[in-house]
C-alpha cells in the first residue's frame, strides 16, 4: 500500500543534530518534499542527513550543509530520496528554535 503522508509536521530545529523521522518497519518511504522556514530576524544555516539504518552523520549521507536561509525566508525542496527501512532523517539548525521543518512523502508497505 502507498500512503501519502506528512513525514515531519512543523519542528522547530534544534542546535544539534537530532533525528525527526525514522522508517518504519517494512516500509520503504520517499521523500518528496522538503520546506524550511527561518522565523528569526538573521540568516540562519541548517545541516540535514538521510542515515541508512544503524549508521550515523557521516559526508555521504548529508542532504544539505549549512544551507543559508536569510530572516524571515522559506525554502522549499522537491525530491525523489528513497529510504529503505530503518534509515532516518537527522537535521539540525545554526540557532535552536528558530527554524521550522516540514517533510511530506509517501510510505510504501
Amino acid at each position: 500500500m502507498i500512503t501519502a503522508k506528512r513525514l515531519v509536521g512543523g519542528s522547530a530545529l534544534t542546535g544539534a543534530l537530532a533525528t525527526y523521522y525514522t522508517v518504519p518497519a517494512a516500509t520503504v518511504t520517499i521523500i518528496k518534499e522538503f520546506v524550511l522556514c527561518n522565523t528569526d530576524s538573521a540568516a540562519r544555516t541548517i545541516d540535514a542527513h538521510v542515515i541508512p539504518s544503524a549508521g550515523s552523520a557521516v559526508v555521504a549521507n548529508q542532504i544539505f550543509q549549512d544551507l543559508t536561509l536569510q530572516a524571515g525566508e522559506t525554502k522549499i525542496f522537491s525530491l525523489s530520496q528513497v529510504l529503505p527501512a530503518g534509515s532516518f532523517l537527522q537535521a539540525s539548525a545554526s540557532v535552536a528554535a528558530v527554524v521550522s521543518m516540514n517533510v511530506s512523502g509517501v510510505e510504501i508497505t
